[in-house]
């Protein structure tokens, strides 16, 4: 946002009466203006004080409480001075030179305002994915992208002003609940951090999405904005996959289970709706074609993460989860519960057969039997340009 007045005042020391104009406010037992000292009478002076643009920079400014009082009643003010209290000098019967007693008084000056450097950024650029796993639709994606802008303006651009931009990651985003931090341009990073305005107080560059779905700050801050140091607000950027939905503990549910948390990934279920779909249908399917003996609830492991993005199950930003990036795959356990608490193996080829043939989905047996499910290609489509927009 751009500012369009002064709006940054500081006490500072006791300056010069005659340098600008009072603000002042009164303390009266009757009207201010009942007997026609009004504060828009003090030169300068207003009931309520907002800078604005015609007021200048710097010093000079002073702000008052004082109070005056007639010692008579109302409509028997005789004439002379004597009415008011304390005593003012000159003064006449129905007006004041100046206030009555000042009770507190504070000198300011007004400096640019507080917005006078800004940043804006692109709230949302979604991750990088190497590898989709879907290699006639997306084999992959490329980071997003967006422009940054620094703008220094206020009351008309300032132009010329050199500044520099720190970020910081934002913990625990994303859905990682990690005691250490990754490196930052895996979560976006700048063309520049360090820049100076032209003479219409801009300047631009590009952020760009790293691989790891999180959040962070930007700001941007200089030692010279008309001759002070300044900072901007705080602007955060989030990278990660919308559209992602978690569909809560599954305990009504009876063909379905949701297992694998840790402590590093507290939420590890969030995928796109056709994931979800998928996986309950195959589960009832399995729990009306399969053996007696090897029916119960399944269990679904891990999906995605709460924006997609890197899923590290080992909790130090590493990539063996290469397609749990998007919310279109997921991860099965080898055993199914049954309705007594006893697990017992899940019989592979009759859910393989449901997600091949009747469900148009992958099914991959991996390493020590574990086995992995993706939606059917056609929707991958769909559910990527619903996450990258």
């Amino acid at each position: 946002m751009v500012s369009p007045s002064p709006s940054s005042v500081k006490e500072i020391e006791a300056t010069p009466e005659w340098a600008r104009p009072i603000v002042a406010a009164a303390l009266t037992f009757y009207p201010c203006d009942y007997y026609g000292v009004e504060l828009t009478w003090i030169e300068g002076s207003v009931r309520g004080f907002q800078p604005h643009c015609g007021h200048k920079r710097g010093a000079g400014y002073r702000m008052q409480v004082f109070y005056q009082a007639s010692r008579y009643r109302f409509g028997e003010v005789p004439a002379g001075a004597a009415e008011w209290e304390p005593a003012t000098v000159p003064a006449t019967a129905t007006r004041l030179e100046k206030p009555g007693k000042v009770l507190w008084t504070r000198n300011f000056e007004i400096g640019p305002g507080e917005n006078a450097l800004s940043m804006s950024v692109p709230g949302l650029v979604h991750p990088t994915v190497p590898n989709t796993g879907y290699p006639s639709v997306a084999p992959t994606i490329a980071p997003g992208t967006g422009t940054v802008t620094v703008s220094t303006y206020d009351c008309g651009p300032i132009p010329n002003v050199s500044f520099s931009i720190a970020r910081e990651f934002v913990d625990g985003s994303g859905g990682h609940d990690h005691t250490n931090e990754p490196a930052l341009d895996r979560v976006s990073s700048l063309g520049a951090y360090s820049g100076t305005t032209d003479v219409e107080g801009k300047w631009t560059t590009t952020l760009t999405a790293g691989d790891i779905s999180s959040a962070m700050t930007y700001k941007a801050s200089t030692p010279d904005l008309l001759g002070k140091p300044a900072e901007s607000g705080q602007s955060h950027v989030t990278t990660g996959f919308i559209g992602l939905i978690d569909p809560g503990d599954g305990t009504l549910d009876a063909d379905i289970r949701y297992t694998g948390a840790t402590t590093d990934h507290g939420t590890n279920h969030h995928a796109s709706h056709e994931l979800h779909e998928m996986v309950r249908t195959m589960a009832t399917y399995y729990n009306i074609m399969a053996s007696p003996g090897v029916i119960g609830s399944i269990g679904i492991n891990d999906m995605s993460l709460q924006l997609g993005g890197i899923f590290d199950i080992s909790g130090a930003w590493a990539t063996p989860h290469s397609r749990h990036r998007i919310g279109t795959d997921s991860d099965i356990d080898r055993n199914v519960q049954q309705p007594d608490g006893t697990f017992v193996p899940l019989e592979v080829s009759t859910l393989q057969s449901i997600v091949r043939d009747d469900l148009g989905g992958v099914f991959i047996l991996e390493s020590g039997g574990r086995m992995h499910v993706q939606v059917p290609e056609y929707q991958v489509a769909d559910i990527l340009l619903r996450g990258t927009r």
